[in-house]
């Protein structure tokens, strides 16, 4: 890559880098009593003083909190965006589509869970509108799921119409979409983000067959059909073992004799491999944030810290609502296994 062609790209990303929470800044928003002590903290920062602008207008939940969180990350993707070429604005909206299916799990979630947050983007909308092809108005009247169906682009909407059961669940909706994005992402990024996103794409199907062994009961032809197709460390004939794999022991005997040998040692419960996967994938983003620092590879590792900021504060929010303590919160809160993510920057 050019590093005169991403000059300015790589300083407005360093900028943006060194306004990222560290563990101290977790620490002191994890030892507040309550969520206005906790965003008022949180303020003091600037990359979400704007956002959270009208958090004390009104009296705010933990899942209106969470909706304004994200629109810090909109805003990032905005900076960033403006700096690109028409090339790397195309590679780049692989990103938004992630918003944009953010935005449609909400609309769902706002028929089919009656505590769930609106699907409400603020200032960001006139931004939002310019880059998708969804009709925002005809959304935010549907009456039913099936006419956010109808309404949706062909590419979902087929997806949705032709795979969901007749009784769809959240989970359902959730995993269809995600993997219409991970196959988009691996399409878009595969020249040059192959270790990123063939990693994570391999890690995130041993997740879910190892939940399939462990909490559900589905064929081997459901488990399939909710496999990322992306075949990166793991072939297709492994993928195939591993989803023929009789429990869950047999399972992780399968994963040790692929590349992802130990995956799952000493780890005793869901939450746990979770937490793995998320620090796995911090770790490889430092990487290449640190080794890829003149390149559009560096701007998508930023929208993924970013990402696991606004997941982060999600965390300290529970805690903060369940009183769990902040040693507790600080257990959930993720900054890669190396030196707290700290190094690369």
């Amino acid at each position: 890559m050019s590093v005169t062609k991403y000059s300015a790209l790589s300083a407005k990303i360093h900028a943006m880098r060194a306004r990222l929470l560290t563990r101290m800044d977790y620490e002191r928003l994890a030892s507040k009593d309550t969520l206005a002590q906790m965003l008022e903290e949180l303020m003091k920062h600037a990359a979400f003083e704007k956002a959270l602008a009208n958090a004390f207008s009104t009296r705010i939940a933990r899942d209106s909190a969470e909706r304004l969180l994200n629109l810090a990350v909109y805003g990032d993707y905005e900076r960033i965006y403006s700096f690109l070429d028409a090339d790397d604005k195309k590679t780049m909206s692989v990103f938004f589509r992630k918003i944009e299916l953010t935005f449609i799990k909400t609309i769902f979630k706002t028929f089919l869970d009656s505590e769930a947050p609106s699907a409400d983007l603020g200032e960001f909308e006139r931004f939002f509108d310019k880059h998708t092809e969804l009709d925002l108005k005809k959304l935010n009247t549907c009456s039913s799921v099936d006419d956010i169906i109808r309404v949706l682009p062909e590419r979902y909407a087929n997806i949705l119409r032709n795979a969901l059961p007749a009784e769809m669940t959240i989970f359902d909706i959730d995993l269809r979409l995600d993997l219409r994005y991970f196959t988009l992402l691996w399409k878009n990024t595969r020249e040059f983000g192959s270790a990123i996103y063939g990693r994570q794409i391999d890690m995130l199907n041993l997740i879910w067959l190892y939940r399939t062994k462990s909490f559900f009961s589905v064929s081997a032809q459901e488990a399939f059909s909710y496999i990322i197709p992306v075949y990166y460390r793991l072939s297709k004939e492994q993928i195939a073992a591993l989803v023929n794999a009789p429990d869950k022991e047999s399972y992780i005997y399968a994963v040790n004799t692929t590349r992802y040998a130990g995956f799952f040692d000493d780890l005793r419960s869901g939450d746990e491999i979770i937490t793995k996967y998320w620090n796995t994938m911090y770790d490889i983003n430092v990487k290449n944030a640190r080794y890829n620092n003149f390149s559009i590879s560096a701007a998508l590792s930023y929208m993924f810290f970013k990402e696991v900021e606004v997941r982060n504060l999600i965390s300290v929010i529970e805690g903060i609502h369940y009183k769990v303590g902040k040693d507790a919160i600080m257990t959930k809160i993720t900054l890669g296994t190396k030196e707290g993510g700290r190094k690369w920057r």
